[in-house]
């Protein structure tokens, strides 16, 4: 989609990736749907049954959404409110740990350019850092921090950081002769 303006490699834009996330998560096994989580059924003050148009995150209505019956009748709120923030808080640290490795793999080819690294090894960083970055980006564009697939969102983020680390890693053996020349 763009050309990165410090490596001038390629990088791709994830657009809402949202439902790829959803398929095969644990909650699409259990039957639930969007609708389930982002616009419940609610009732009016006189009792009478609709679906919320108020598209947002379960946490803001957790009593019609993950406290139903069907979803988890035996929590509280307290303990849907910690799942939810748990889960998030956990994937956001993946994505700390992803977004490092690539902001070293940036320096690390900006660093193989100014010390004139041959050309192909360079390339070859660019490419470990497109997928590192589309690895990690899938799940910054996607809105719910890896809720919608938190087994899929840890994983393709683990991958990432070692795609960046493999990246510095192919820097580091390409200049090490160029150090020890020194």
């Amino acid at each position: 989609d763009f050309k990165h303006a410090i490596t001038g490699g390629l990088l791709w834009k994830a657009q809402h990736p949202e439902a790829e996330a959803f398929y095969s998560s644990r909650h699409a096994k259990a039957g639930a749907g969007c609708d389930s989580c982002h616009t419940p059924k609610m009732k009016n003050k006189r009792g009478k049954v609709f679906t919320s148009h108020f598209a947002v995150t379960p946490r803001v209505q957790i009593k019609e959404t993950c406290l139903t019956a069907k979803c988890h009748p035996k929590w509280t709120e307290k303990d849907a409110i910690y799942s939810i923030d748990s889960i998030k808080a956990h994937i956001k640290g993946k994505m700390r740990k992803a977004e490092f490795r690539i902001a070293a793999l940036i320096d690390k080819i900006v660093a193989a350019k100014t010390a004139g690294v041959d050309h192909e090894v360079i390339r070859k960083a660019q490419d470990q850092h497109l997928k590192a970055h589309i690895l990690w980006e899938f799940w910054t564009a996607e809105n719910s921090d890896g809720f919608h697939n938190p087994d899929m969102a840890k994983e393709a983020l683990m991958k990432s950081a070692q795609e960046a680390f493999d990246g510095i890693s192919l820097i580091d053996n390409a200049m090490a002769p160029k150090t020890a020349a020194k």
